[in-house]
């Protein structure tokens, strides 16, 4: 609980507010499982379940860019230098 609270201390009232979220979700036990989710960023499984093989059993299906159009376009205000629209 410690770290799901330091990690939210910057943020506004109106964004995070913990007895809100807990009235939202309710059963203490439930919430529990809630920040646990929260803490790690998603939801994971077993590592024994991670692979099929050799190939990951969850494969991203959608489109990854490595370059970013909108980046390189962009250009730096101190400079005129462009941005490189890799990270």
């Amino acid at each position: 609980m410690r770290i799901f609270r330091e990690a939210r201390v910057h943020l506004l009232k109106a964004v995070f507010d913990e007895a809100l979220w807990k009235k939202i979700v309710g059963d203490e036990s439930l919430w529990r499982r809630v920040v646990t989710l929260l803490n790690r960023d998603g939801r994971f499984e077993d590592f024994s379940k991670v692979y099929k093989g050799e190939k990951l059993a969850h494969p991203y299906k959608g489109l990854f860019n490595i370059f970013v159009d909108n980046v390189a376009a962009g250009i730096h205000i101190m400079t005129g230098e462009h941005f490189y629209g890799l990270p």
